[in-house]
C-alpha cells in the first residue's frame, strides 16, 4: 500500500498545481482536502450556515484565515512576504495585503461585495515597525515611528464606537476606513470562493480572493519540526489577525506551551482572532472559551458531557443571537483547521467535538447573561479549581486584554486598564510587556493542563460517564 502511495501517475503530476509531495500527503490522508482544492484547482466550496440577518455573513469573518492557507499552498511567480524578514528573499520588507472583514457595525448589503486587497501606507509602516521592534531590528523600528503613530491615532479617535473595552472594532473601522480603491487583482493570483450568504448580489456566485504575499509554502512548513509548523501557524494567524504583535511573541518563545495545549490552543486562537476583527463581545469570547475549556478536557480524559449537560434546558428557543456566535465560531475554527494542516498539523486536532458543543454554548451563554452565581465561571465550570485556574490563564489572552492584566499585576494606572484599543496603540514597550505576558501566561496553562487529564468528572468525580461521545 505504502509503495502504491509513492508512486504517483505522471498524469495526475503533469494535469495538477500540486507538488509531489503534496499529492503524496493528500492521497494519505494527511491534508485537508480544502488546501488540495485551493491548490489546484484554485478554488474552494463552502455550504451556507445560521446567521443573523442584521450581522455580516459568518462565512466572511474568517476569510482572512483562508486567504492565509492560499497564501501558502497556491504556486505564482510573486515576491514573497519579508514583514518579519526571516522567510523572504527581498532586501526590504513588503506590507502582506489584508483581507477585509466586515465588522459588527457595517450593514449587511455593504459587505456583498468581495473586499479589495490594498493596505495603506500608514498602516504597512506600522506593521513593519511592529515586527521590526520584535525582531530586534531598532533602525526599521525607527523609521516607521511617525506612520505608526498617525494609524494609532486613528484607531484610538474611534474608540467609543466599540460595544466594550475589550473589542477591537475601534481599531478594525479605523483599518477598514483606510482601505482605498485599488486594481482588482489578476485572475490568476486569485482563489475562487464557491460560498452563498444572504447579502450576496448574486446567491451562489463565486467570489474572487487575492492570494497574499507568501510567507512560507506549504511544502516549507512540512519538512520543519512541530514547534516550527506551529510557528508558521501563529505567523500567519497574526496577520490574518491585523498583525498581531502577541502572536509573534508567541512563535518566538510559547509554540512549545501552545502545543501542549492541543484543541485548547485552538479555541484561545480563535476567540483572539474575532476579537481582534470586533466580532465578538467580551462577555461571547469568554463564555466561548469556557466551554472550550471542558470539551478540551473531556476530549483529553475520552470522556462524555454529564448526562444532565447533554440534555437541552427546558425554555424558550435558543435566540437568533446565540445561533449567528456558534456558527461564528464553528466557521473561523473550521477554517483554522485547515491552516493548521497546511502548516503540517502542529496543533493535534481530531474534530469539532474537542473544542465546541452547541448545547453547553447555549446553556452558559444564558447563565452568563442571567448573572448571579449560578452564571459564574466557577459554577459553569462545576466548582473544578484547576480548570478554573487554567481558564483564569488564559482568558486574556484569548480576549487580547493582556495590557489590562499586566496593570493590574503591576498596579498601573485605571486609564491603561480601560483601554479599548490593542497593545499596539499603547505603546512599543508596553505593548511588548503584555505580549510576554501572554506567552508566560500560556506557559503556566500549558504546565497546569498537563495534570487535568485525572480520573474524576468535572468538579465532582461521579458526574461523568466514560466513553466516547455521541
Amino acid at each position: 500500500m505504502s509503495d502504491g502511495f509513492n508512486e504517483l501517475p505522471s498524469t495526475l503530476l503533469h494535469r495538477t498545481a500540486a507538488s509531489p509531495e503534496m499529492i503524496r500527503r493528500f492521497r494519505r490522508g494527511a491534508l485537508d482536502a480544502t488546501v488540495f482544492s485551493a491548490a489546484t484547482r484554485r478554488a474552494i466550496w463552502r455550504g451556507p450556515s445560521i446567521d443573523d440577518p442584521s450581522m455580516p455573513a459568518t462565512i466572511l469573518a474568517s476569510r482572512p484565515i483562508r486567504a492565509e492557507v492560499y497564501a501558502a499552498c497556491v504556486r505564482r511567480a510573486a515576491r514573497r512576504a519579508t514583514l518579519w524578514g526571516e522567510w523572504g528573499d527581498e532586501a526590504a520588507g513588503s506590507a502582506a495585503a489584508e483581507v477585509h472583514v466586515p465588522s459588527a457595525a457595517e450593514p449587511a448589503a455593504a459587505v456583498a461585495a468581495p473586499p479589495s486587497s490594498s493596505s495603506t501606507a500608514a498602516a504597512d509602516a506600522a506593521a513593519d515597525a511592529d515586527a521590526a521592534a520584535v525582531d530586534g531590528d531598532d533602525t526599521s523600528a525607527a523609521a516607521a515611528a511617525a506612520a505608526s503613530s498617525s494609524a494609532a491615532a486613528a484607531a484610538a479617535s474611534s474608540s467609543s464606537a466599540a460595544d466594550d473595552a475589550g473589542v477591537a472594532a475601534a481599531a478594525a473601522a479605523a483599518a477598514a476606513a483606510a482601505v482605498d480603491a485599488a486594481t482588482p487583482a489578476e485572475p490568476s493570483s486569485c482563489v475562487q470562493e464557491h460560498i452563498i450568504y444572504r447579502a450576496q448580489a448574486e446567491a451562489g456566485a463565486p467570489e474572487l480572493v487575492p492570494v497574499p504575499p507568501q510567507l512560507f509554502a506549504c511544502e516549507t512548513a512540512w519538512a520543519l519540526p512541530p514547534q516550527r509548523q506551529c510557528g508558521c501557524l501563529l505567523r500567519a494567524l497574526s496577520r490574518a489577525s491585523r498583525r498581531d504583535r502577541a502572536m509573534l511573541h508567541l512563535e518566538r518563545e510559547g509554540a512549545a506551551p501552545l502545543l501542549r495545549l492541543g484543541p485548547l490552543a485552538l479555541v484561545v486562537l480563535i476567540v483572539r482572532f474575532l476579537r481582534r476583527h470586533g466580532l465578538a463581545a467580551r462577555q461571547l469570547g469568554s463564555v466561548l472559551l469556557c466551554q472550550g475549556v471542558v470539551m478540551a478536557w473531556l476530549a483529553a480524559k475520552k470522556d462524555a458531557l454529564p448526562a444532565e449537560l447533554r440534555r437541552r434546558a427546558a425554555g424558550p428557543a435558543a435566540s437568533v443571537a446565540v445561533a449567528h456566535a456558534a456558527s461564528l465560531f464553528t466557521r473561523a475554527a473550521a477554517d483554522l483547521a485547515v491552516l493548521n494542516s497546511a502548516c503540517g498539523a502542529p496543533l493535534a486536532l481530531h474534530g469539532a467535538w474537542e473544542w465546541f458543543d452547541g448545547v453547553l454554548f447555549e446553556a452558559m451563554a444564558h447563565a452568563a447573561a442571567a448573572g448571579g452565581a449560578r452564571g459564574s465561571w466557577a459554577a459553569l465550570l462545576r466548582g473544578d479549581a484547576t480548570l478554573l485556574r487554567v481558564f483564569e490563564l488564559l482568558l486574556p489572552v484569548a480576549l487580547g486584554i493582556e495590557a489590562e492584566a499586566l496593570a493590574a499585576d503591576q498596579g498601573r494606572s485605571s486609564a491603561l486598564a480601560g483601554a479599548a484599543a490593542p497593545p499596539e496603540t499603547a505603546g512599543w514597550e508596553q505593548a511588548g510587556e503584555a505580549a510576554a505576558l501572554a506567552v508566560a501566561r500560556v506557559g503556566e496553562a500549558a504546565a497546569l493542563w498537563a495534570t487535568t487529564a485525572t480520573e474524576g468528572g468535572i468538579g465532582n468525580p461521579s458526574a461523568t460517564e466514560p466513553g466516547r461521545r455521541e
